[in-house]
C-alpha cells in the first residue's frame, strides 16, 4: 500500500510517495521526513543535485564518449545538475528518502536515484533502469 501525490518540487512536477501503513506513527514519521525536505526545498534540491553530480559526472562523461551524436564534449557538474529532471520523491519513517530523476539522456534514458536522510547525510547516487 503506497500513498502517492502529485507535487511541485523546486519548480518541477513529480510525485511524492510513502508507505500507507496501518500504524499511524509510521505514516506521521514519513510525513515528517517530507515536511523537512519541503520546508527548505531550495536548499535540499541544490544539495541533492550537487551530491548526484559529484558522484556521477565522471560516469556520465564515460557514457558521453560512447555517444557519436553528442552535442558537447564534456558534461560539467553544473550541466549535470541542470539536465536532471525530477520524477518522484519517496520518504520513509526513519528519515530516509530517495529522489528519482530522469537523466536528461546523460545515461541514455536511465533514472538517477539519490538516497539520503533528513539529517543531511547521503547514502548513494546511482543510475537504474
Amino acid at each position: 500500500n503506497v500513498f502517492e501525490k502529485d507535487i511541485t518540487w523546486a519548480g518541477q512536477n513529480g510525485k511524492l510517495s510513502f508507505d500507507w501503513d496501518e500504524d499511524d506513527r509510521q505514516m506521521k514519521a514519513s510525513l515528517e521526513t517530507a515536511h523537512i525536505l519541503f520546508q527548505d526545498q531550495a536548499h535540499w534540491n541544490a544539495k541533492i543535485r550537487a551530491y548526484a553530480a559529484e558522484e556521477l559526472v565522471e560516469l556520465a562523461n564515460e557514457w558521453l564518449q560512447d555517444n557519436d551524436e553528442a552535442e558537447f564534449e564534456e558534461i560539467t557538474k553544473k550541466m549535470f545538475m541542470e539536465l536532471m529532471e525530477l520524477s518522484s520523491i519517496s520518504v520513509y519513517p526513519d528519515g530516509d528518502f530517495e529522489v528519482f530523476f530522469d537523466d536528461g539522456d546523460m545515461f541514455w534514458g536511465h533514472s538517477i536515484i539519490v538516497s539520503g536522510n533528513r539529517n543531511g547525510t547521503f547514502e548513494s547516487a546511482e543510475i537504474a533502469g
